[in-house]
């Protein structure tokens, strides 16, 4: 049998709760907006429901931005606790849940829906609930973490009201952290294309590691749907003298290469999406709100991508 809470601690934890039934009915006004935004730039249309661990992701990828964990403002007691909550949902699966929707964006209002009902529940009775343990996982593109907490843990926290800066530094926190998770499921839809044969710049020309970065960078500027990499063959001419090369591969994000077109991500998505050009430079022309995934992570490390090439014809 847990421990019985002191009424400072239930006042506490209901002022909490009170904060935390603010943060997800103004992360639910948010992401509405992210969900519209994200069709749009890819051009495809939200009319399909993408099942209850979506939404779940949608609202763990929010409270999990948030935390202090992962670099953001919410407690982490906090963000565990709220993850736990939500992420339960994917073994004990709420009646509100279960029916199919219409699309992301109804999918994402049933899950709020659902927390909101939990936390409004814990609010009115808070002994009842003080030492159940919730527990889950969350899941996005970098990975899967165990997250667990319980009623209780709020005694201990701080979660700042809407009269607070914090709150507004919670809120950007936990909209980027549910647009990641918003575009790593759509971005499933499209492809990443290898191109051949390989490009080689010649050392004796005045290649060197560092020119072939700054060229990427460059390339990637201006063709924001592309990736470059390339690797180093040093080598001799038949007939002798230095051959040494650097063989470049491209590489491309959309629909897949068609004749005569290679099915780009709109320049408005990939400004939008990408945070860096070919290294850790900054990409200039990133929209503001957006930058969700450095374009190294995309090409070579988000997971659920497929992956194909091309190879042109001589």
């Amino acid at each position: 049998m847990g421990t019985q809470p002191t009424q400072e601690q239930i006042d506490k934890v209901k002022q909490n709760l009170s904060n935390l039934i603010d943060l997800n009915k103004d992360i639910l006004t948010n992401g509405n907006i992210k969900i519209e935004n994200a069709y749009l730039l890819l051009s495809m249309t939200d009319n399909k429901d993408l099942g209850v661990q979506i939404g779940i992701n949608l609202l763990d990828g929010a409270f999990w931005g948030a935390a202090a964990i992962n670099g953001g403002f919410l407690a982490a007691m906090a963000s565990n606790f709220c993850c736990g909550v939500v992420s339960n949902y994917s073994h004990n699966t709420p009646p509100s849940l279960q029916s199919s929707v219409a699309n992301l964006e109804n999918r994402l209002q049933v899950t709020s829906a659902q927390l909101q009902y939990d936390l409004q529940t814990f609010y009115e009775d808070p002994t009842t609930y003080w030492n159940v343990v919730y527990s889950g996982n969350v899941v996005n593109a970098f990975g899967t973490y165990s997250v667990s907490g319980q009623l209780s843990d709020l005694a201990n926290v701080d979660v700042p009201s809407q009269n607070d800066t914090g709150y507004t530094l919670n809120l950007v926190k936990a909209v980027y952290g549910l647009d990641q998770v918003i575009w790593d499921n759509l971005l499933q839809n499209f492809v990443i294309t290898e191109f051949y044969p390989s490009d080689a710049y010649y050392v004796k020309n005045g290649y060197t590691e560092q020119k072939m970065i700054d060229s990427a960078n460059g390339w990637c500027l201006n063709n924001p749907a592309w990736w470059r990499s390339w690797v180093y063959e040093q080598a001799k001419g038949f007939w002798g003298g230095d051959k040494s090369a650097y063989w470049a591969n491209n590489w491309n994000i959309g629909t897949g290469w068609e004749p005569f077109n290679y099915g780009n991500l709109s320049i408005g998505a990939c400004n939008y999406l990408f945070s860096t050009l070919y290294d850790n430079t900054p990409n200039p022309n990133m929209t503001i709100g957006g930058g969700l995934y450095t374009r190294d992570f995309v090409f070579n490390h988000m997971p659920n991508i497929k992956k194909t090439s091309h190879t042109f014809n001589n």
